[in-house]
């Protein structure tokens, strides 16, 4: 957005989030664990583990749907462990839900006797009740707010012929 390199300071590390070399779950990190502040541009980094409580604030929009339970709730771990342990750090973003925990599908295909494609969908209830045992019950203030998706249920075309509704969740988890 008309920034040049030497202005535009924000630093991309690319990896796989599922990698444990570049991001593992760990433990929370508490005011009495954390360690010392290193400024950004002091920080040499090829993996976010490095970054372990220290980021202030997490963006993690629409990609948790994209994985499965047990993945997701090993990611959720891995970004609260890079959380600042200091009150209104937080992590935010979207994903898409349903009203009840569940697996969803869409129609399958003509042709196709079941869909090959599932998602993992959390509900907005379960969605808090696991951020509330990663961090603690009490010790974060996890917003939800759920939303019709306005793309209509057939998710931009990509599910001709689906009419069972899906919904957005847009959500923030932050440190009291």
């Amino acid at each position: 957005f008309k920034t040049k390199p030497e202005d535009f300071k924000v630093r991309f590390i690319v990896g796989n989030v599922h990698d444990p070399s570049f991001l593992s779950p760990s433990e929370v990190v508490t005011l009495e664990s954390a360690p010392t502040a290193i400024p950004l541009r002091d920080i040499k980094v090829d993996s976010l583990n490095s970054l372990r409580g220290g980021v202030s604030a997490i963006l993690a929009d629409l990609f948790f749907h994209l994985f499965n339970k047990e993945q997701q709730e090993s990611l959720a771990r891995s970004l609260a462990s890079l959380l600042s342990p200091t009150p209104g750090s937080m992590i935010f973003g979207s994903h898409c839900v349903l009203p009840e925990e569940r697996l969803w599908s869409p129609t399958p295909r003509p042709g196709e006797s079941e869909s090959k494609i599932a998602m993992y969908c959390h509900s907005p209830e379960s969605w808090k009740e696991l951020w509330e045992e990663i961090f603690g019950k009490g010790r974060v203030d996890v917003k939800v707010r759920f939303e019709d998706i306005e793309e209509g249920n057939e998710l931009q075309g990509t599910f001709p012929g689906y009419r069972n509704p899906m919904y957005e969740m847009k959500w923030s988890v932050t440190r009291l």
